[in-house]
């Protein structure tokens, strides 16, 4: 039996028009019902749930492509059913989860900002075979960088996994792998799965030393400095590696030349000085890297017919705008072919995502290129091209593809490579690279 609060907010909800350009609290003052803050709170929620899909079934090309609409109506439904007892997070949470039921990892209910800004974990985490290492970290913990993480507050790495995967699309288990690393930061995430945070959160780690270690870390407090960080690699001579969250628009994109005619062309996000006037903030432009001027650099150092083999590591890249790629792989098939490459050879990873796995058939399509590497985050058709809404109420960003982008036949959830390389811990301390090392022992 529904409880009176329950039912004043369900009738509450009944009299306003549900109208998203609107904020809920003058819809309350225009149909003046009750002021009783619960009741309104209730009643912004619930008119939440009915703009979230409503709004996703009118703006996405193909909402329920993968998973019926009945599946998403139960789980709102179940919000709907304790919405009086959840609290505004509990509630947030919970409309990830549904939203990612649908499997379509561009359409999201995003956290609130105690997620992802607040009461994050100082520390990068990345993914190897041996399992999840420390490759950044605030300067104040940076004796442990290069630690094996074991568990969180008691919950092992593995028992983790699939809790964190019910927050990201439903049926991807490699864009889960990729996004992880990045929600074993949040804190509050933690909290939801049951764990006592007040304190600060305990990790029991394996040191680089071998041995078990447990520290208890107090969360970030307010918006994260990610420029803070300190990377195991700066004290690494690694040639290729690059941190996936590092934001230094330098690593946008690079290229490195050896000796034994290999040309390692890094491309690790579709964006770039262009970009960022076009579309972004035109005053931050010059912080970025010129794509074009790169492009014209790579192109001319192939037409040099010197590059024997070409790489294009696309590891790192979890998109942006697919367009420049595009026109890059197309300069390099339009070369003559006297100077064009032996062998064109694309690395992929977890990490490549979106526009960076359009780029990647681009290069595969129009070079012939040999995929390596790990099964990429994004799949080869996908929806895309992602716009946002606000819900009313809480303010919850909701974000959803416009689009569908279709190159191979069936539908397959990722590109598999065509020779897997996992990359190890190991080698990543050595400097070694698994993708160089295969190329020069298969020449």
């Amino acid at each position: 039996m529904p409880s009176l609060r329950l039912l004043l907010a369900l009738l509450t909800l009944s009299l306003a028009a549900p109208l998203q350009a609107r904020h809920w609290e003058d819809d309350v003052a225009t149909q003046r019902v009750s002021t009783d803050p619960d009741s309104v709170r209730i009643a912004g929620h619930l008119n939440d749930l009915w703009v979230l899909q409503e709004t996703l079934e009118e703006r996405h090309p193909d909402l329920y492509a993968v998973t019926p609409r009945e599946t998403l109506e139960e789980a709102l439904d179940a919000v709907r059913d304790s919405i009086a007892v959840l609290s505004d997070m509990d509630i947030s949470v919970r409309l990830r989860a549904a939203v990612a039921l649908l499997g379509d990892p561009h359409t999201n209910a995003t956290f609130l900002d105690a997620f992802d800004f607040e009461n994050l974990l100082p520390f990068e985490f990345a993914v190897f075979e041996e399992g999840v290492f420390v490759t950044g970290a605030y300067p104040e913990h940076q004796a442990l960088l290069g630690s094996r993480l074991v568990a969180i507050e008691g919950t092992t790495v593995e028992a983790l996994q699939p809790e964190i995967a019910r927050f990201v699309a439903a049926g991807r288990p490699q864009f889960a792998l990729k996004r992880f690393p990045v929600f074993l930061r949040y804190a509050e995430l933690h909290r939801y799965l049951g764990a006592d945070v007040d304190d600060g959160v305990t990790l029991d780690l394996i040191d680089p030393d071998g041995q078990p270690r447990a520290v208890t870390i107090e969360p970030i407090p307010g918006q994260a400095d990610v420029a803070r960080l300190v990377y195991l690699s700066e004290e690494i001579a690694h040639p290729t590696w690059v941190n996936h969250g590092e934001e230094d628009p330098a690593l946008a994109f690079r290229d490195l030349a050896f000796d034994d005619g290999i040309y390692v062309v890094q491309y690790s996000s579709c964006w770039g000085r262009e970009l960022e006037a076009r579309f972004g903030d035109a005053d931050e432009a010059a912080a970025y890297p010129s794509f074009e001027a790169f492009a014209d650099r790579v192109v001319e150092r192939l037409s040099t017919g010197e590059v024997e083999t070409l790489v294009v590591d696309l590891r790192a890249n979890s998109g942006g705008s697919s367009p420049q790629g595009t026109r890059l792989a197309q300069r390099m098939a339009a070369l003559p072919e006297d100077v064009r490459p032996r062998r064109v050879v694309v690395a992929l990873s977890e990490q490549t995502f979106s526009s960076a796995v359009i780029n990647a058939m681009d290069f595969r399509l129009m070079t012939g290129a040999e995929f390596v590497g790990t099964p990429t985050g994004g799949a080869p058709n996908h929806f895309g091209e992602v716009k946002v809404f606000r819900l009313p109420y809480s303010g919850q960003v909701v974000a959803h593809s416009t689009a569908f982008f279709g190159y191979m036949n069936g539908d397959p959830t990722t590109i598999r490579p065509d020779r897997t390389l996992v990359p190890r811990f190991a080698d990543f301390l050595a400097g070694e690279d698994p993708v160089l090392d295969y190329v020069r022992a298969t020449r």
